[in-house]
């Protein structure tokens, strides 16, 4: 529920002929004062951190600096990527890539022996999601 993914909601609808009730976008899963979400949203604080640490620790070490603390970062309501960004931009250390954390989410996931790990708010998101693609999968078209 980004530019992105508006623009994509709009060539499903538009281009392809997707119904636009069976289109999701998350702002399903948003309050009414967060107008952009982004997949990384729908994940707990410290398990993006985690991922975030495990995605950065090599290059901050390269770079002789420590890795910011979740305290030191400027909260966002509404993105979990934000502060990062602004991290970035504030330590001029270039542009925060958060495909590059999301990599890291994904090799964390797999590594768990346990899926409540990334927090029960994550997997009831999650299962949300899920079962939102089930009921309108089975929608007839």
């Amino acid at each position: 529920h980004d530019d992105a993914g508006r623009k994509a909601r709009r060539e499903m609808v538009d281009d392809l002929g997707i119904d636009d009730e069976l289109v999701i976008t998350l702002s399903e899963f948003t309050t009414e004062i967060c107008t952009d979400v982004e997949m990384e949203d729908l994940l707990a604080a410290d398990f993006y951190h985690a991922a975030f640490e495990r995605a950065y620790g090599g290059w901050f070490k390269t770079k002789a600096k420590p890795l910011p603390t979740m305290r030191e970062l400027k909260t966002a309501p509404c993105s979990r990527t934000k502060p990062y960004q602004d991290y970035f931009k504030t330590q001029r250390l270039g542009t925060f890539d958060k495909i590059t954390v999301g990599r890291a989410v994904a090799d964390l996931c797999a590594e768990m022996s346990s899926a409540s790990a990334v927090g029960t708010d994550t997997l009831a998101k999650f299962a949300l999601l899920f079962e939102m693609i089930r009921v309108r999968m089975a929608t007839p078209v």
